[in-house]
């Protein structure tokens, strides 16, 4: 079977123009599932109007979206077919160029220092090209996925080593869609893709972002990291256009803040101030705050409600610091506040990370004797204070 460059190149094209338009059965049914199950009046709100854009867009033949992204087409060659593989790539782009011509479409490829726009959805490696081969049947497949840009641009690769393990992974996910809140327009689908080289990687995120929905890793170790991700992310409570959403999720998170507040207040503390899902709080003694964050530690890893178990980074670090008022809030400010911040990092989630200040002080010391907690020491340079190693320690409950 011989396919010739001019059925390519109408194919690229089509396929460009449909997808703009005209959305996957199993997207479509996916926004009826979530705007049944939403409780939010807000979130039920702005997914009515992302339906109703649905159908507009179908029954006039408009785009979905101005955001016409970045073309990828994924080529797979099956069995008995002949085809000229540079010919093809040269008809898919050629099909791309006359899909933003007589869509017409917003061309969103620039060149990437001059920002020059040809207005052909082209550019350099631009339409993104991907060439794999099937045994499974003959012909030739294209596939084809308009990456949104504000997506794109809410993409992320964390080179671990294997020391840090699956929490490392779960961490990196949960705090990636943190930080793209709203800017992906959700409701959105995330694509994780482990191991392999770092392009690997990027690529087999996109593999899994453009999987039906309701489908599974095929590998069952992968499947069940799946399903505790998808737990968690739909915990978060950004919502519909990052708006919100459904209002158990989101009380669940916020449940956490509830239980720091009552153990800073119950050890002779105050909270100073909430940063997205962090709290930031001062003591009058460092043996309060240790106790304080261990009693919350526990209590979120042990949820009295039965719900899902959570873990709370904490560090500790005691000395003097710059105090403000700012919009009628007091706030602090300096080194102690800085250190305090980069401790947090380094904890587990089942440990308290201690400076060594804190843990020198007496009645720290006295607390972790009485308690029998393990306190395991070791230095370390931090972010910020590169001319110094410090001494901190990892204090936890065996």
């Amino acid at each position: 079977m011989r396919i010739t460059p001019d059925r390519i190149e109408e194919a690229a094209k089509e396929l460009y123009l449909r997808a703009l338009r005209d959305l996957p059965p199993d997207i479509k049914r996916g926004f009826e599932v979530l705007a049944a199950r939403e409780t939010g009046t807000t979130a039920k709100t702005v997914l009515a109007t992302m339906i109703q854009n649905i159908a507009v867009a179908e029954r006039t033949n408009n785009l979905l979206c101005q955001d016409t992204g970045i073309p990828i087409y994924n080529i797979t060659i099956g069995r008995n077919v002949e085809v000229d593989g540079v010919a093809l790539t040269a008809a898919i782009r050629r099909g791309c160029e006359r899909a933003t011509r007589e869509g017409p479409l917003r061309s969103s490829i620039v060149h990437p220092l001059t920002r020059k726009n040809d207005h052909t959805s082209c550019g350099i490696s631009v339409p993104v090209i991907h060439v794999g081969f099937s045994g499974a049947f003959d012909g030739l497949r294209i596939e084809m996925i308009p990456k949104g840009s504000g997506s794109e641009n809410n993409s992320w690769l964390k080179m671990a080593i294997p020391a840090e393990g699956v929490d490392a992974i779960r961490t990196f996910v949960i705090d990636c869609v943190l930080g793209a809140g709203g800017r992906t327009c959700p409701p959105t689908i995330v694509g994780v893709g482990i191991g392999g080289t770092a392009d690997l990687c990027v690529h087999l995120a996109k593999v899994a972002a453009t999987r039906p929905l309701g489908s599974h890793c095929a590998d069952a170790e992968g499947a069940a990291l799946e399903g505790e991700l998808s737990a968690a992310v739909n915990m978060l409570g950004i919502g519909p256009q990052g708006l919100g959403g459904d209002a158990t999720a989101f009380g669940r998170v916020m449940s956490h803040f509830d239980v720091v507040r009552k153990a800073v207040i119950e050890h002779d503390g105050a909270v100073v101030k909430t940063i997205g899902d962090a709290v930031m709080a001062v003591f009058r003694s460092a043996a309060d705050g240790l106790i304080a964050m261990l009693e919350v530690q526990r209590a979120l890893a042990e949820p009295a409600d039965g719900g899902m178990p959570l873990q709370l980074k904490a560090g500790l670090n005691t000395g003097p610091c710059i105090a403000v008022t700012l919009n009628d809030r007091l706030d602090y400010f300096g080194s102690t506040v800085n250190m305090a911040a980069r401790l947090e990092g380094l904890s587990s989630g089942a440990d308290v990370i201690i400076s060594g200040s804190v843990y020198e002080d007496a009645k720290v010391r006295e607390l972790i004797e009485a308690e029998g907690l393990s306190a395991v020491g070791f230095d370390m340079l931090l972010k910020g204070f590169e001319d110094e190693r410090f001494e901190l320690w990892r204090v936890s409950r065996h």
